[in-house]
C-alpha cells in the first residue's frame, strides 16, 4: 500500500554525480517501501523532509540557517563529505540539527542504513553548541536583496534607507553567520537560503 504523503528530498552537492547516484539509491529504497519520493530543486530545498547539504572536509554547517521564514517541523539534515574523515581531524561547528554525515566513500548500504535509522529515530540530541541565528525583519529584507543579485545601493533604495545601513546590517549578518568575508556570505546566500 503506497503512502499518501511523499517524501519530498532535496540534495545540495557540488558532486552532480554523487548525487544523481544518491537519487536514484532513495527513491529505490523508498519505491520498495511503498513510499513515493519527490525530488526538490535547490532553490526550493527548505520544503524538503530530507536535506543532503555538501560541506567542505573540516568545515561545518549550521542547518538552523534553512529556516529564516519557515515555521515548520524541520526535515533530517545529512552533511556530505568529499572524503572519510581522518581519525586526527576534530570536527568543528556541528549544527544541532546535523543527523548524520555521509562521506561520499561510503558503501550504499552503509548510507542507506544511517538514513532510514535516523528516519525511523526523530529524535534531536544536544551534540553541539549551535544555536538558532534569529534575524531581524530588516536583515531578512537585506539577505532576500542579495539573493536576487541587488547591490548594496539598489538594496537602500529599495529599503528607503542609505547604503551605509544596509552595509551595517550586512556586517551583523556576517557577524551572526560566522562568515569572514563577503565570498562565505554570499556563497551561503545563493547555495543555501
Amino acid at each position: 500500500m503506497k503512502s499518501e504523503k511523499p517524501i519530498k528530498i532535496s540534495i545540495h552537492g557540488s558532486n552532480s554525480y554523487f548525487s544523481l547516484g544518491l537519487t536514484n539509491i532513495l527513491k529505490d529504497e523508498f519505491n520498495k517501501k511503498s513510499t513515493a519520493t519527490d525530488i526538490i530543486e535547490s532553490k526550493n530545498g527548505v520544503y524538503a523532509d530530507i536535506i543532503f547539504q555538501h560541506s567542505p572536509q573540516g568545515e561545518g554547517i549550521c542547518f538552523c540557517n534553512y529556516f529564516l521564514t519557515q515555521n515548520r517541523k524541520p526535515p533530517l539534515f545529512f552533511s556530505i563529505k568529499t572524503q572519510g574523515n581522518p581519525s586526527n581531524k576534530i570536527r568543528f561547528n556541528q549544527c544541532i540539527l546535523e543527523r548524520e554525515v555521509i562521506h561520499q566513500d561510503i558503501s550504499i548500504s552503509s548510507a542507506i542504513d544511517m538514513i532510514i535509522n535516523c528516519l525511523n529515530n526523530k529524535k534531536i540530541t544536544d551534540k553541539s553548541n549551535c544555536s538558532k541565528i534569529y534575524f531581524s525583519k530588516r536583515e531578512i529584507d537585506i539577505i532576500r536583496g542579495f539573493k536576487k543579485s541587488l547591490s548594496i545601493p539598489e538594496i537602500a533604495r529599495k529599503l528607503g534607507v542609505s547604503p551605509k545601513t544596509v552595509s551595517g546590517y550586512k556586517i551583523a549578518i556576517m557577524h551572526k553567520m560566522g562568515f569572514k568575508n563577503n565570498a562565505e556570505l554570499y556563497r551561503w546566500i545563493m547555495n543555501v537560503i
